[in-house]
């Protein structure tokens, strides 16, 4: 249409690897016929996208039965505007949402519920600190959810939630890391991921990330940190993490949890 809705697109693959030479969303564009179409997209499952710091916006679906297929964190969110039912749409396929509201208080409530730690490596050392803190390469970190357990056997997931704004142009290769650390400098598990397109996101955009860490079978018992950062895939470069001005290395530490054996 010739609406200026803001609009969501959730595509199941961001990447496919055996890519046709057009992707659905290229197909849209160029049915659409308009280059400029205020549209980002999502896988949905793992990652999502509220515009413009939240305000009203249109999240659509394109596969019949998506929206409740969902992780329940972002069906949650999603839960809080309107399924639109019209003549004219596939069942279950758009909807409309203004959380500019709740965004806002999700996030200034991670200022007291979840710390955040400048890692013990970085010029200053390992100190607390209060989200948001910016990133190089035009992402802020907004804060996270706290982990959704305290204590793991070898083998579990670690679900990390976070969320990052968008404040300029963003690497078109950017991604995610999520370590669970040993120490400082010993990884025991990591995930890398990104589930929303960078190339499409606007300054004041909000995106959720949700990573999954699968823990390994054999861990000893122990307390592990978890830490995130960013990374520019095409030449493996961390964006900086700053404090005001000054560089505090290139991750942020997290939650601790705790590992025991089964």
């Amino acid at each position: 249409t010739v609406g200026s809705l803001p609009t969501v697109i959730c595509v199941q693959e961001l990447q496919p690897e055996n890519a046709a030479p057009l992707e659905s969303f290229e197909i849209l564009a160029l049915m659409m016929n308009r280059p400029n179409a205020p549209l980002r997209y999502a896988d949905c499952g793992t990652g999502m996208v509220f515009t413009n710091g939240g305000e009203r916006q249109q999240i659509v679906f394109p596969d019949e039965g998506t929206l409740f297929n969902l992780h329940r964190y972002i069906r949650d969110w999603l839960m809080q505007g309107e399924l639109l039912d019209r003549p004219n749409l596939p069942p279950q396929s758009v909807v409309v949402i203004d959380v500019e509201a709740p965004l806002a208080d999700t996030v200034g409530r991670f200022t007291t519920t979840a710390p955040v730690f400048f890692a013990p490596d970085a010029p200053g050392g390992f100190e607390m600190t209060q989200p948001p803190v910016r990133f190089g390469g035009n992402v802020t970190f907004l804060g996270y959810e706290p982990v959704d357990a305290e204590v793991y056997q070898p083998g579990d997931y670690v679900t990390a939630i976070t969320y990052w704004r968008v404040d300029g142009i963003l690497p078109t290769d950017l991604r995610l890391f999520t370590h669970v650390l040993f120490d400082p400098a010993l990884i025991a598990a990591q995930s890398d991921t990104l589930s929303v397109m960078p190339t499409q996101l606007r300054p004041r955009d909000v995106f959720i990330q949700i990573t999954f860490v699968r823990l390994p079978e054999v861990l000893p018992e122990s307390s592990y940190r978890v830490s995130i950062g960013a990374y520019e895939d095409n030449t493996d470069t961390r964006l900086n993490v700053f404090d005001g001005e000054m560089p505090r290395g290139d991750r942020l530490f997290l939650d601790e949890i705790t590992v025991e054996p089964r």
